[in-house]
């Protein structure tokens, strides 16, 4: 099992007149990153062309596919991890991340109130928080950093119709 190279997607985000936005998504049919990114350069450039929406950004994303996919046993992504933790440079502010369907492992404890508190100093725990911190290679909304000794995890259930 491994996740592979499946190709390019370009997803563009346009708004009206009122900042209403939307996204499109656009699979592109070049493998190669320099030919992806012409081709979403001019597609971008057309799509300009006929619509009155204003096109805010554009990403080129390249895509990844599991090759043996398996869906897993007892998983369920209604079970989430939240994190929060203060905003470096504004310890008014806070962010929010969310994992879904989180290893029993990341937790204190396999059954009562440790079984909702995430162990902040488990190890993949530490580095997942650490991606976000000063100094990281992932950043929160707007570009902030968490303070990552303000992080503190706990289990949500969040409402699902799905099941």
């Amino acid at each position: 099992m491994a996740l592979v190279n499946s190709g390019f997607e370009l997803v563009v985000t346009l708004a009206d007149t009122g900042d209403n936005r939307t996204n499109r998504t656009y699979d592109l049919v070049e493998a190669a990153y320099a030919d992806a990114a012409a081709d979403a350069a001019a597609l971008v450039a057309l799509l300009g062309a006929i619509t009155d929406a204003s096109i805010v950004g554009y990403s080129l994303n390249q895509k990844f596919t599991e090759n043996a996919f398996a869906l897993p046993a007892n998983a369920e992504i209604e079970n989430q991890a939240f994190f929060a933790g203060k905003i470096v440079g504004d310890p008014t502010d806070s962010a929010i991340l969310s994992v879904p369907a989180p290893d029993a492992d990341i937790f204190t404890a396999a059954t009562g109130p440790g079984y909702n508190i995430v162990d902040m100093g488990n190890t993949d725990v530490t580095a997942w928080i650490a991606l976000f911190g000063t100094g990281g290679t992932a950043q929160l909304s707007d570009g902030e950093t968490w303070d990552t000794p303000t992080v503190s995890g706990k289990r949500r259930h969040v409402k699902s119709f799905r099941g």
